[in-house]
């Protein structure tokens, strides 16, 4: 922008040309006046008509000028007249009278009730104004406009995407915004049985043994023992185990098994002992003293989302994994899960669901790792593996009766078919044979009952409890990170204080252009709710870093920190307009929803192409609407931001001005003033109230 402003409102005459002979004779802090905005008071504008003239003198100084005059009418007898110095207005230099900072609006035509202006963005007409007319082709517009102007004099009338005229229509979009997000404060019921997407909240969720580690030993011994005793007992119900051969001792090796599975509980006990619940509350980080004892024991921990800190207590680790640079952000699992469920789509309420889904998921599986060894290992169970049933011991007799029939069984063939006499032996041998059998099975069977009574399988399962019982803690109670119920906790106290910080913004201004002449504010609403969700994301991640604040102090911050961003973005929308990015948006949020790039180009599309008849914001007081001509059409300015040029260059109005700004769009109005309200001269004296009087 290359227009020069120059301020003359409340300097006497001299002061007043004093300004304009610094402006003119320093071409270093002032190069180019070849476009000159004035900005004056209506009352002092006679009275400095010397100083327009020492403006316009100044021809290779000074190209064009257009003067905004502020404040009211000067009553001359019974009427009340805008006064210009004769060097101001017609053809050349425009005159723009603003009777009023605050404005009314006002449909035009006779008869039609003027309502005061709401103002939310604390800008007032004149600097919306002076704003607009700093763009080159916008004064170059307006000055074209002015020669169709009745002594070149009007009063502006507003209609600005995200100004002052904007502001009702843009809280209302942005009330429109929050709701579709959930945030306005409404009791609504949420439907979802789906915990956030955390690390760690299952057993088998990067927790588990090392497979040479401690526990894992001491688990393979009794594996390892169990199977050594069930093949010495299934050996003892052989022929072999019936005739005492082989010194066989099952029982022994029963003993073994539960020695291997006391030291394993042993170990175990002491494990959960030592560790406890970290910071003695659950859902904390181990300290390194800790961990150091379930990485010693053979346990395998996920990295934890939290650096631990010596001697307790733990800090986020950085995004970038050092954490040494003061601008670095936290990260929290908890936080970034909540973060990416906003960005996909879903609402607060929802968000809030899945964390309260998430609570109880991890207090299920505290509970459920939060049983005794004993119960996984009882102490019946080791008695009866230390102490087990004396296996059964066969009769001599019986012993004697095999012994027999395997001789008879032994006799040579040869021997046999030589003795003729002897025939009959050949039915005793199956009689040998069914003796052998029949103790034999009745041996097996009796080794089989014993070897059921034995335990061995409740000593494997037992140490599968076990070890499961080490890693059920580990994953719900050591694991750090997304298991963190404290987290949880400052999520959904973070949450609240959102919540209730844009629930205050849910309930829209009252629109004094309500009805057909709104911008659809549901449009706007398309265009605003990726930077409000982008706005929630922001806060949640600065939350995400106070890792020491939790409870209603959190909520509290939560809700300061919202509000901080939403007065940036007013800020920001009063700068630069309603629709431009707020400075907490990141360049990879697009104003896309599901209305797309469409839903944008259609309000611009409906800004522009707003009837200047309907209402406006026009910068006058009520008294001075009857001084407005309006017999004929007014003149508009129409003006759209460039990047929206190539979508609607055909669809616009071609005199639109395409401005180098982001989303800012709407038109301006320029209605002339009746003869009777305005009046021009040279001289100063007869402009004087006295004169026309």
């Amino acid at each position: 922008m290359t227009v020069a402003v120059l301020r003359l409102t409340g300097m006497p005459t001299d002061q007043a040309a004093a300004a304009a002979a610094e402006m003119l004779d320093d071409p270093g802090k002032h190069p180019d006046l070849g476009k000159l905005l004035v900005i004056d008071d209506t009352a002092l504008l006679v009275e400095h008509a010397p100083v327009y003239g020492q403006l316009l003198s100044a021809r290779f100084r000074v190209g064009t000028l257009l003067c905004v005059t502020v404040g009211p009418r000067e009553r001359v007898g019974h009427e009340d007249k805008l006064l210009i110095p004769a060097n101001l207005g017609g053809e050349e230099h425009p005159v723009l009278w603003v009777g009023d900072l605050s404005g009314v609006d006002w449909r035009l035509g006779e008869g039609e009730i003027a309502t005061g202006h709401a103002s939310y963005s604390g800008r007032s007409g004149l600097d919306e104004l002076v704003y607009l007319l700093s763009f080159d082709d916008v004064f170059d517009q307006v000055r074209e406009a002015g020669k169709q102007l009745p002594d070149g004099v009007a009063s502006p009338g507003l209609r600005l995407a995200g100004s002052d005229d904007e502001a009702t229509s843009f809280a209302g979009a942005l009330a429109i915004a929050i709701g579709r997000l959930g945030a306005d404060g409404r009791s609504v019921p949420v439907q979802g049985d789906e915990p956030l997407p955390l690390s760690g909240t299952g057993p088998a969720d990067g927790v588990g043994l090392v497979p040479d580690g401690e526990l894992a030993r001491l688990r393979d011994a009794v594996n390892t023992s169990v199977s050594a005793a069930s093949a010495e007992a299934r050996q003892l119900g052989r022929i072999g185990g019936l005739l005492g051969i082989g010194g066989l001792d099952p029982a022994a090796r029963v003993r073994e098994v539960g020695a291997a599975l006391a030291a394993l509980r042993t170990r175990v006990a002491r494990l959960l002992t030592e560790v406890g619940t970290p910071g003695g509350l659950p859902g904390r980080q181990l300290t390194v003293q800790q961990r150091q004892l379930v990485t010693d024991a053979g346990v395998l921990l996920p990295k934890p989302a939290l650096a631990v800190i010596k001697g307790g207590g733990a800090a986020w680790d950085r995004a970038d994994g050092g954490g040494e640079n003061p601008g670095d952000q936290a990260s929290s699992p908890v936080f970034d899960a909540i973060i990416e469920t906003v960005r996909r789509g879903e609402t607060l309420p929802q968000a809030t669901e899945r964390l309260s889904v998430t609570e109880r998921t991890l207090l299920r599986g505290m509970q459920a790792g939060s049983q005794n060894p004993t119960e996984a290992c009882p102490d019946e169970l080791l008695l009866a593996l230390a102490a087990p049933p004396p296996p059964p011991r066969p009769g001599r007799r019986v012993q004697l009766a095999v012994l027999v029939a395997l001789a008879v069984i032994a006799v040579p063939a040869a021997f046999r078919s030589g003795l003729h006499g002897l025939a009959p032996l050949g039915g005793g041998i199956l009689v040998a044979v069914a003796v052998i059998v029949a103790a034999v099975w009745n041996w097996k069977a009796r080794v089989a009952a014993w070897r059921n009574g034995l335990a061995l399988r409740a000593a494997r399962q037992a140490a599968t409890d076990l070890t499961d019982l080490v890693l059920a803690v580990a994953a719900s109670q050591w694991s750090g990170g997304g298991t963190m119920l404290d987290e949880v906790t400052r999520a959904r106290n973070t949450l609240d204080g959102l919540v209730k910080e844009l629930a205050k913004h849910a309930v829209a201004p009252p629109d004094p252009g309500a009805g057909q002449d709104v911008v659809p504010a549901s449009r706007q609403a398309e265009v605003l709710l990726p930077y409000l969700r982008a706005l929630v994301t922001g806060v949640l991640t600065a939350m995400a870093a106070e890792t020491m604040v939790n409870g209603e102090p959190a909520l509290q911050l939560a809700q300061a920190t919202t509000a901080d961003l939403l007065r940036q973005w007013a800020d920001a929308a009063r700068q630069h307009g309603a629709l431009a990015r707020p400075p907490f948006a990141p360049e990879t949020v697009k104003a896309v929803t599901e209305g797309g790039r469409d839903g944008e180009l259609k309000l611009v599309t409906t800004l522009v192409q707003y009837e200047p008849a309907k209402t406006m914001w026009q910068l006058c007081r009520h008294q001075d609407l009857d001084a407005l001509d309006l017999s004929g059409r007014p003149q508009v300015v129409t003006f759209a931001p460039l990047r929206s040029r190539d979508a609607l260059g055909s669809v616009l109005p071609k005199e639109t001005v395409w401005l180098p700004v982001e989303q800012y769009a709407g038109l301006l109005r320029l209605v002339p003033l009746l003869p009777v309200s305005r009046h021009r001269s040279w001289v100063s004296d007869e402009t004087s109230p006295e004169a026309l009087a």
